[in-house]
């Protein structure tokens, strides 16, 4: 496969091998209509604005579902456990003041252990507030991200004609071979594998 070169007789369009016109003896004569390649290429790009929407509904079902991703439930169960932690340092000062109301402990142990909490408590507040924010970041801008790729492949739903501008912004690679089997490379194609890798993990 070798890029392909637009050339006319006048009457109709057709691609031919760059390689096979400027040099007869490197290659044997590929050409195809430019009619059947557009075909061909529109085809190609519905099938996979169609996958895009079928993401975009897997999305909306694991929202709907309450499902998160591997990394915000990382961030979920860390924060659960440093909130029931700060709640225990809480409590300590709260059963401690009793016991030193009753002469259980000193005055002095109670305020060295009133210190030593509260450095606790601030420590942990710090930390949920970490945690808070990346959950709060990785919710929003991983699915928001997802969402809003496959939204602007979205747009071209159903599309009818190929146009160049269509053409440059979603496709970077046509290669057509000896037997006329056509490989397309999209512009989006890791992208939006990664994304269905992702989505089809936290199913």
């Amino acid at each position: 496969g070798r890029a392909m070169n637009r050339q006319s007789n006048g009457k109709y369009a057709y691609y031919v091998c760059s390689t096979y016109k400027h040099s007869r003896g490197a290659c044997t004569a590929k050409r195809m209509p430019e009619s059947e390649l557009k075909q061909v290429v529109l085809k190609a790009i519905n099938m996979q604005i169609k996958r895009a929407v079928e993401l975009k509904e897997l999305i909306e079902h694991q929202q709907k579902q309450g499902k998160e991703n591997n990394l915000c439930d990382i961030y979920q169960k860390a924060l659960d456990m440093k909130l029931k932690e700060l709640d225990q340092e809480e409590k300590i000062i709260i059963d401690s003041y009793p016991d030193w109301k009753r002469g259980l402990i000193s005055e002095q142990q109670f305020k060295r252990l009133t210190v030593v909490t509260q450095e606790r408590i601030k420590e942990l507040n710090r930390e949920v507030d970490q945690l808070k924010e990346r959950l709060k970041e990785t919710n929003s801008s991983e699915t928001e991200m997802k969402c809003q790729f496959l939204d602007e492949l979205i747009q071209y739903k159903e599309l009818i004609t190929l146009t160049r501008d269509v053409a440059i912004t979603l496709i970077k690679k046509i290669v057509i071979h000896e037997n006329k089997v056509i490989d397309i490379e999209f512009t989006f194609q890791n992208t939006i594998n990664q994304i269905e890798i992702q989505i089809k993990k936290d199913l």
